[in-house]
């Protein structure tokens, strides 16, 4: 949108393909247009994003599970 506060624009996407000898990533979903750079990615994180029919990869739900990311805070709680 060209009168955004901030110019930096945010997507969730599905991942495709992703190939790191290439150092490609390929989705589905991107709100942006051809040739604009991608400054950041992160993966899918239930607890903040919304999406109910979204998955996880294997490794971001055992470090999610590890590190007790609950999406509640824990005020006074020792773990």
């Amino acid at each position: 949108m060209p009168v955004r506060p901030n110019p930096v624009g945010i997507s969730v996407v599905q991942m495709l393909q992703f190939s790191n000898d290439k150092g490609e990533v390929i989705v589905k979903g991107l709100d942006a247009l051809d040739g604009t750079p991608v400054l950041d990615i992160k993966p899918y994180i239930p607890n903040f994003d919304s999406y109910p029919q979204a998955s996880v990869p294997d490794w971001v739900r055992s470090h999610l599970d590890s590190h007790h990311h609950s999406g509640h805070a824990h005020h006074g709680e020792k773990h």
